[in-house]
């Protein structure tokens, strides 16, 4: 049985452990965990004295191997003769005897001269299984965890000597946004997050050219047009949009009346949905299965000066981009009829 265990350990340690006295104490604390727990469960069957002899055969195969080990053999077969011969001196770290069993070395004869043709229990060569391929697993591993540690240092040696410019270069780059702690829908412009209010009308279809009118100024006065927008609601969870627009509210700036003479005067504050738009993309944030990302289609996009709406389904959001006003779409002259005023987009401005 000796043998038997010799060979388990030993076929181990010679080849994946020989140098490394740490792994070597795992190994043997791993079979001698493994051996006790089975013959705990298995005590009713084999005796206390077959127990007993187990466990000092694994202690004497352990101490033959680190004897092996002090000599410098590669692999021997087991012989009491040598088992406690004296060591000399080596590179190889050698491990002293463990006895987690006092009473094991003052019934080592007494074991070895009892029934020495007795067979080896099927439950013995099945706990020698156990022991191999737990033994095999753990070196396995630490294998694996050594050769993980050296690629993960090369890799960080090698970045270091890569100039931080390099690095910089090839990363793609990934905008940082902030996002919102409060449901709502948000402008975000210079990295700042202003939340946006409803218009409090409702949007027209795409095919109708003229929104009633609002006569309320834009509460919403966004920096420049370099815009992107974040929505967080709770129906986003199961009903996100794949795309989004920004209609153009455009200003009424004149008004003219026709009956016996035509006449023209200027309009106060009053401002209609139109049907030009800007298509956006629409993309999920990251961690938040609440809150979409809208964005131009051309990442080089920036809305002219003038009043917006987001749509969200049948709500308008408005905001309005800072500067002077340039582009004609944000204009309508307004002609009163006899039967309903008519709009048409300013001549120039």
């Amino acid at each position: 049985m000796q043998q038997d265990y010799y060979s388990v350990l030993a076929s181990v340690i010679m080849t994946s452990a020989r140098d490394n006295a740490q792994m070597r104490r795992m190994i043997y604390e791993l079979a001698r965990s493994t051996l006790g727990q089975q013959l705990d469960r298995d005590t009713n069957q084999l005796g206390h004295l077959e127990r007993a002899k187990q466990l000092l055969a694994l202690e004497t195969a352990i101490e033959q191997i680190e004897a092996d080990l002090a000599q410098n053999i590669p692999r021997q077969t087991y012989s009491r003769a040598n088992v406690l011969a004296p060591v000399p001196s080596s590179s190889v770290e050698i491990i002293p005897p463990t006895w987690h069993l006092p009473w094991l070395s003052e019934s080592r004869h007494e074991f070895a001269d009892e029934h020495p043709d007795r067979p080896t229990p099927t439950i013995i060569r099945w706990t020698l299984t156990l022991i191999a391929a737990a033994i095999l697993g753990v070196v396995a591993y630490i294998a694996t965890e050594s050769e993980l540690h050296k690629v993960l240092k090369s890799r960080a040696e090698a970045d270091q000597n890569i100039p931080a410019n390099s690095l910089l270069s090839s990363r793609p780059s990934v905008p940082i946004i902030q996002t919102p702690g409060a449901y709502g829908v948000y402008a975000l412009a210079n990295g700042q997050l202003t939340e946006l209010e409803p218009l409090q009308i409702k949007v027209p279809d795409h095919r109708i050219a003229i929104s009633g009118t609002i006569s309320s100024p834009s509460t919403t006065k966004l920096p420049n047009g370099r815009n992107q927008f974040i929505v967080f609601r709770r129906d986003l969870v199961n009903n996100a949009p794949e795309k989004v627009v920004v209609r153009v509210v455009a200003q009424v700036m004149r008004a003219s009346a026709f009956g016996h003479a035509a006449t023209t005067s200027n309009v106060g504050a009053s401002w209609v949905i139109r049907d030009i738009s800007y298509e956006m993309k629409v993309a999920p944030v990251e961690g938040n299965p609440a809150m979409i990302l809208i964005r131009p289609a051309d990442a080089d996009f920036s809305f002219p000066a003038g009043r917006y709406a987001l749509v969200l389904k049948t709500v308008a959001y408005d905001f309005s981009v800072d500067g002077p006003i340039t582009d004609l779409a944000q204009c309508v002259e307004r002609t009163d009829e006899s039967n309903a005023p008519a709009f048409a987009e300013c001549r120039k401005r």
